[in-house]
Order: C-alpha cells, then structure tokens, then sequence
C-alpha cells in the first residue's frame, strides 16, 4: 500500500465509527469542519502507512468513514 494514494469512497464523515474504535484512549477526536468529497485524499497524506500511530488511523477512520474492520477490542500498536 506504500506509495499508494487512496481517494475517499463513503460519503460523510467517520466520527462515530472512530469513538466506537478508541476503547477508553484519551485522544481527542472531532469531526472535520468541512465533509471530503468523494474522491478526495486526506490533507498531509503520509504513504508511509508504518510511520502511523493511533490518532493517525482514527483520523483516516474519520475522514474515509471507514472503521477498516477496526473494533474496540484490537490493540494498534504505537
């Protein structure tokens, strides 16, 4: 997936799907003041997925509203 850019496919934004994800993590996570459109990349998209980190995934779950199979029992790792 590395170098891979992907375009936003579900209209609307993630947020709820990305509070049902956290289990119990303080991040603060908000809803984006403006909806992507369809086909839209998210702002400072890093293709280097491994560089990602917890807030990192939830705000891709966010933007693309899309948990990714993501359920509040898995444990991303730092």
């Amino acid at each position: 997936m590395s170098g891979v850019l992907i375009c936003m496919k579900i209209e609307g934004h993630g947020l709820v799907l990305a509070l049902a994800c956290r289990h119990h993590q303080n991040l603060h996570l908000a809803a984006p003041t403006n909806i992507p459109n369809m086909g839209d990349i998210p702002p400072n998209f890093n293709t280097d997925i491994y560089q990602y980190h917890h807030i990192h995934i939830y705000n891709l779950i966010i933007f693309y509203n899309k948990d990714f199979g993501i359920v509040a029992n898995d444990i991303l790792s730092q």
